[in-house]
């Protein structure tokens, strides 16, 4: 599993983006979140639409790097 590290700096991605980037599908983005509150993208409102930002992102990455490892 490769992460993509050549991206373009955004504020917000979506979780279709993020799961494009970390390489795992959304369910599984969703039960992190669940499982550890760091992880909380930001969600509108009105459209309850996920927005993770770089240090979110950064946090899946180690996640996922950890998991690999062990």
């Amino acid at each position: 599993m490769v992460l993509k590290t050549n991206r373009n700096l955004k504020l917000y991605y979506s979780i279709r983006e993020v799961s494009e980037i970390i390489g795992v599908n959304e369910s599984t983005l969703r039960y992190w979140e669940t499982e550890l509150p760091q992880l909380k993208p930001q969600v509108l409102p009105s459209s309850r639409i996920r927005q993770y930002t770089e240090k979110v992102i950064f946090c899946l990455e180690l996640i996922l790097m950890y998991s690999l490892l062990s």
